[in-house]
Parts: structure tokens; sequence; C-alpha cells
């Protein structure tokens, strides 16, 4: 067995054909040269997801599912799987710009207290995704503004989960 990487990305899908392949393109795009390995595990989709991942991109490890097992779920099958030192759950909507990863690395790797670290998103135009507007009389609501904020400070924030 080849060394471990660095960098195990877990994308979930159903029936995301078209963005799924986008997002696989930016991550061999913006991955090259770093040690990563990425997993698929589609949940069960009927527009071909699994089959344009294994004609397209035959260096990921595709988990076919059954039947539609759930996010969550699907998401701890490929954490199982993952042979990486750091993890990055990502959604199939999502592409990757220059940078992104090895910054992603250099942030968990100077911050080994960090148990999760969250990258800013932003919109197709560049400018930032921002959630809506959480009530601040819930504890969620409390922590998603917290996070907002840390996203808006910094391109990707550190927290320490205990």
């Amino acid at each position: 067995m080849s060394e471990a990487p660095i960098l195990s990305v877990v994308i979930v899908s159903w029936n995301v054909r078209e963005d799924l392949r986008e997002c696989l393109r930016s991550l061999w795009r913006n991955g090259e040269g770093l040690a990563m390995e990425v997993i698929v595990v589609d949940n069960a989709s009927d527009d071909g997801t699994a089959e344009m991942v294994r004609q397209e991109f035959p260096q990921v490890r595709l988990v076919v599912n059954e039947r539609n097992l759930g996010y969550t779920k699907a998401n701890n099958i490929g954490i199982h799987l993952s042979r990486g030192k750091f993890v990055l759950l990502l959604n199939p909507d999502t592409v990757v710009h220059e940078g992104a990863l090895r910054a992603l690395i250099a942030c968990a790797e100077a911050h080994p207290e960090a148990g999760i670290i969250g990258a800013k998103l932003l919109n197709p135009d560049g400018s930032i995704n921002a959630p809506p507007a959480p009530s601040p009389t819930s504890v969620r609501g409390f922590s998603a503004t917290l996070c907002w904020v840390a996203c808006f400070l910094t391109t990707l924030s550190c927290a320490v989960t205990c």
C-alpha cells in the first residue's frame, strides 16, 4: 500500500453529476502535487453520477450505495475509508479555488489544537456567501453567528473542539 496521503477529500453525491464533475475537476486542477485521495460516496444516484466518476475520474475511490443512506451516514462511510492525515468534507457543488487546499493544510498544521477548520465560502462572482442572519435567541443561532463572523475575518478560521 502506498504512503498515506496528507489530505482525504470525502464527497457525498446524489444526482449531482454535472456539479460533481466540476468539483472534481477543480480538485485535480488545484491539488496538483498534493498527496491527496478523493472518496466519492454516491447515495444511489439515477442520473449517471457514478458512471461519470468511473469513466472520467478513475483515480477517485467510488463507493456506490444501493439506496440513499443520507448525508451524514454517507460522510461517515467516506471518513471510515479515508487514510489522510486530514479529512475534508466537501459538498459536490463546490469549486475549489487555487491555493485553497494548501491553505487548509497549512492552517491545520499550524493549529494542531483545532478539531475543525472551516473555509470562507464564496459565490461564483467572488463575493462572500454569507448565511442568513440567525436568530440571536437560540444557542444554535449564536454558534452560527460566531462561525459567520470568523469566516469574515479570515480566509480560514480555526476552532478548537472539546
